[in-house]
């Protein structure tokens, strides 16, 4: 077996037709993926009934959830212990993701709380419990898909494949919904998305090996393509410099943008360099009746901050 330092050495030897090739196969790869959308479930890990300990729910996600969502094209997450701050995984997840599943079943509190946080941010979220085990009665009138204990997919495919219908819609799903506003709620999704999708093109583009020019161009034609409804921005944060916006008050001092009128007119930029990934909605000056979501997130290998704004008219709010 080849150790990782076999592997890159492998690949530092490739001589060009072989980078070529390799390339192509990596870009080949990610389209596969691409034919699947992204769906985080929030579920049971330890114990909750004595037949249901942790090995029962890795068998729950690994061998009915994974499978029934792969079926209707998605592909499954769940969180994992991680060196970094597990928390702030989890709630990067819930915002970004634009598809989440939370298991109700056994009432797990961990699950009710990250449902609360989801709910209170976007919508898109489906719930699903074991048959035979009720609702608490303020989600009595929320549509829920019931499993069955036998942990059948082909029984529970075409109820899951009915909800995920209706969550790619973003049809209300929570009772927090109804006071979201929808075109405020639209401008945040925009805003997440835009960001990761840059940070998956910044992050391919270096597994190929590209240039920092044609990383850049890329992310150029996919900031062209978003018109007016989305913005990108990257900073180089070692440098303090703009290097890709549309029309940056000045490119060499990252403090002249995103000037905040609700915050006395300072810039958003000290701050979200200091938070490192993050939503912020304001008033940009220059950008009139509007308000703005601002989502952002260093990229550790490049040492960017990628900026993502979509902005939504006052009176759609």
């Amino acid at each position: 077996m080849h150790s990782i330092n076999d592997l890159k050495a492998a690949i530092e030897n490739l001589d060009a037709e072989g980078q070529r090739r390799l390339c192509e196969w990596l870009e080949k790869e990610e389209r596969q993926k691409n034919d699947f959308r992204d769906c985080f479930v929030i579920m049971p890990f330890s114990k909750t009934r004595d037949y249901r300990d942790e090995k029962y729910w890795d068998h729950f996600f690994l061998n009915f959830l994974k499978p029934a969502l792969a079926e209707c094209r998605y592909r499954a997450r769940r969180s994992e212990a991680t060196e970094d701050n597990f928390v702030r995984t989890i709630m990067d997840d819930l915002a970004c993701t634009d598809v989440v599943l939370a298991v109700l079943t056994d009432d797990k509190p961990n699950v009710w709380y990250e449902l609360g946080v989801r709910h209170s941010q976007r919508r898109g979220t489906i719930m699903i419990r074991q048959e035979g085990q009720e609702l608490p009665s303020d989600l009595k009138n929320q549509s829920t898909a019931f499993y069955p204990e036998s942990l059948d997919v082909a029984t529970f495919g075409p109820k899951l494949r009915k909800h995920l219908k209706s969550a790619s819609r973003e049809a209300k799903d929570s009772p927090v919904a109804s006071f979201l506003s929808a075109g405020l709620v639209y401008c945040i999704n925009l805003a997440i998305a835009a960001k990761r999708e840059a940070l998956e093109k910044i992050t391919m583009a270096l597994k190929q090996r590209r240039s920092t020019e044609s990383i850049l161009a890329d992310l150029k034609k996919l900031d062209a393509t978003w018109a007016e409804k989305r913005q990108l921005t990257i900073v180089d944060v070692k440098l303090e410099k703009v290097i890709l916006h549309r029309n940056f008050p000045n490119p060499n001092d990252p403090t002249t943008g995103w000037i905040d009128v609700i915050s006395g007119n300072q810039s958003l930029y000290p701050a979200m360099k200091i938070d490192g990934a993050g939503l912020r909605l304001a008033s940009i000056e220059r950008i009139h009746g509007r308000v703005t979501a601002v989502a952002y997130e260093s990229h550790p290998e490049t040492g960017w901050l990628v900026v993502a704004e979509a902005h939504v008219q006052r009176g759609q709010l």
